[in-house]
């Protein structure tokens, strides 16, 4: 597993990100912590596509995409 800067060098938030790692080039891994937490905030980098669990597509714009509620 890698950090997403290392994926996204030229995404600026990305490099601030501690939370969220890839694994692979392939798969963006957001865990969550918190004991009874079912929900999270998640960073998806720009120039990327991404799909969410139920297969949704998902564009991301050139500063990328904040998902509140995953």
């Amino acid at each position: 597993m890698r950090t997403l800067f290392f994926e996204f060098p030229k995404d600026k938030v990305s490099w601030n990100i501690e939370d969220e790692h890839m694994l692979g080039r392939k798969y963006l891994v957001a865990p969550i912590f918190e004991f009874g937490k079912r929900r999270r905030q998640v960073y998806l980098p720009f120039g990327s596509r991404w799909k969410d669990v139920n297969m949704a597509l998902l564009e991301v714009a050139e500063y990328g995409l904040i998902v509140r509620h995953l």
